[in-house]
């Protein structure tokens, strides 16, 4: 049964759907609610529209229903968040459409409805690059994931591309110097030490990254948009490995290792490899695709391996600090059980990651598999 939102967004798209396609202007239209999708952070709503002969597929996002899980923080308030990404997704379908390179795509929003604090955008029938990377794990040898190589290569210049777009009037310049490199690796493994109780390596592991750190860090680090959560699931892959990424508000300037590390901490910690320990994926695999992705986002210029291994330490330690306080809330009996049963072996695959991390040779290849 349609919630009383649902019921008014059927009706705003019953109205507006002939100012979004130009070839509809005359002609009756039928919109249907096909299905609803709640998550954590919004609900989407999928519609189709027809009249009678081609049909287009809609996706309005909206905050998330009353009864969702509550998020660890609420940086944006949801009436900003929704007409801000709104804005990024106009900017973005604006920008990669001027290119016309075949490798590129992007979401093409149609509206936004400020009462619901709704975003309407074409809904397109992609697999995520997640679901293609599933299919190369050694759990799935029958699978047939394509050319993962191009998708990874794609990817690295998709990004690139983004992190040169004109900077969004209302994009923040944050962490842009190595000194908040250091706050944010003294920050994290102190919560950590305390949470985990085991102080002697996440100090030692604090004194390792700060030290290489200070050595390689310019004091003012080289900056882009950031996507602020690219990774696996929000990149669509199109004919031709095509590449169009989802989900973003593009709304602060940041170092560009971020958005790379945040990718490449994201390849290798996906909830197969953690509850496989490791085993669902190959370490030369893994390797391969992150050359890939690299070689795709630098081109011609040589790959920094140094400054990246530092913020994929970053960001590790920042998805296992997210974790750790996700899972810290434990229901009574079997969940309670699972939950603790998922915290372990997070933890061991996490550390054994780091220990990677900080064991890697200079160029900072060396990834736990």
């Amino acid at each position: 049964m349609p919630d009383e939102r649902a019921l008014a967004l059927q009706e705003h798209l019953q109205n507006h759907a002939q100012k979004y396609y130009a070839q509809w202007a005359r002609a009756a239209l039928q919109v249907r609610l096909m299905q609803i999708s709640p998550h954590r952070s919004s609900t989407l709503y999928h519609f189709t529209l027809t009249d009678g002969e081609s049909r287009q597929r809609v996706v309005v996002k909206t905050p998330p229903l009353a009864e969702a899980p509550a998020q660890i923080s609420a940086i944006t308030e949801p009436a900003t968040k929704f007409r801000i990404e709104y804005e990024a997704l106009a900017a973005i379908h604006e920008y990669f459409n001027t290119m016309q390179d075949p490798r590129f795509a992007a979401i093409r929003p149609l509206d936004f409805i400020a009462e619901h604090s709704a975003v309407v955008m074409e809904e397109v029938q992609e697999p995520s690059l997640r679901l293609l990377f599933a299919k190369s794990s050694r759990l799935q040898p029958w699978a047939n994931p394509g050319d993962l190589y191009k998708c990874f290569r794609h990817a690295g210049s998709w990004l690139r591309a983004f992190h040169a777009m004109a900077r969004r009037e209302s994009a923040t310049e944050r962490d842009t110097q190595a000194q908040d490199y250091f706050l944010a690796i003294e920050k994290f493994t102190g919560l950590l030490a305390a949470a985990l109780r085991e102080r002697e390596f996440f100090e030692r592991l604090a004194q390792a990254a700060s030290g290489s750190a200070r050595g390689i860090l310019p004091e003012q680090l080289p900056l882009g948009l950031t996507h602020g959560d690219y990774a696996l699931r929000n990149l669509l892959i199109g004919p031709q490995q095509r590449v169009r990424a989802i989900d973003t508000q593009a709304k602060w300037l940041m170092p560009i290792y971020e958005d790379l590390a945040y990718f490449l901490i994201g390849l290798v910690t996906t909830w197969p490899q953690v509850l496989s320990q490791g085993l669902a994926f190959g370490s030369a695999a893994l390797l391969r695709y992150e050359q890939e992705f690299l070689t795709g986002y630098f081109e011609r210029e040589p790959i920094p391996w140094e400054t990246i291994r530092l913020f994929k330490i970053k960001i590790l330690l920042l998805k296992w600090s997210a974790n750790l306080h996700r899972m810290q809330q434990l229901d009574s009996g079997l969940h309670a059980r699972v939950t603790k049963l998922r915290r372990k072996l997070l933890h061991r695959f996490y550390r054994k990651c780091m220990e990677s991390l900080l064991q890697a040779e200079t160029h900072g290849r060396k990834l736990a598999a």
